[in-house]
């Protein structure tokens, strides 16, 4: 039985279709039981398909960002070369540390 057929557009309730649908269902409380848990059902189901869609964005965006970076720095090193630069005997004749 569809939602429209008990409560239509008008917004009056059809009570012999509501009486039915609960006598199906094993009385009123057991059909207010259904829905509730069928209600909570659906809501978790979509609550881990939300989050592991999200992980799977968040990774995504993670290896890509890292990808670009490394690119970055390697493209970088191949036209600079690596510099090192080691600090000088100043006249005491230690190192200096920067």
């Amino acid at each position: 039985m569809k939602g429209s057929e008990i409560l239509p557009q008008d917004g009056n309730w059809v009570y012999q279709n509501l009486s039915e649908l609960a006598k199906a269902h094993g009385g009123p409380e057991k059909l207010l039981d259904d829905v509730f848990n069928g209600g909570e059902k659906s809501g978790l189901i979509k609550g881990v398909v939300y989050t592991l869609g999200a992980a799977v964005v968040a990774g995504g965006s993670y290896i890509t960002v890292k990808y670009f970076k490394q690119g970055k720095e390697k493209k970088k090193n191949q036209i600079y070369g690596k510099i090192t630069v080691k600090p000088k005997d100043n006249d005491s004749g230690e190192n200096i540390d920067t």
